[in-house]
C-alpha cells in the first residue's frame, strides 16, 4: 500500500499546531501551488516506482480530464477546471 502525503507538514491532534512530517514514513511527498485554471506539483520524494502518468493521477485525485505536463523531473503542471 502506498503512503502519499501533500505538504511538509501536517496536524497534530495532540498538541494542536502543525509538525514537520517524517518523510521515512511516505512513499510519495508533494506540495501542490494553485494556478489559475491549473495546479502546480513538486515531487519532494517518490519511491513508489510509478509511471509520470500514474503519478499525474495520483495527484488529480484520479481525475485529470484535462492533462498534465510534466517539465521537470520533479515538476508536475495539472491542469483543471
Amino acid at each position: 500500500m502506498l503512503r502519499i502525503c501533500c505538504g511538509k507538514e501536517r496536524y497534530n491532534h495532540e498538541t494542536g499546531k502543525m509538525e514537520p512530517i517524517n518523510f521515512e514514513e511516505f512513499d510519495l511527498v508533494y506540495t501542490r501551488k494553485a494556478g489559475h485554471g491549473h495546479g502546480e506539483y513538486t515531487i519532494l520524494k517518490n519511491e513508489t516506482g510509478l509511471s509520470s502518468d500514474e503519478i499525474a493521477l495520483i495527484l488529480d485525485g484520479g481525475n485529470l480530464c484535462f492533462g498534465y505536463t510534466r517539465q521537470r523531473e520533479n515538476f508536475f503542471y495539472i491542469f483543471e477546471d
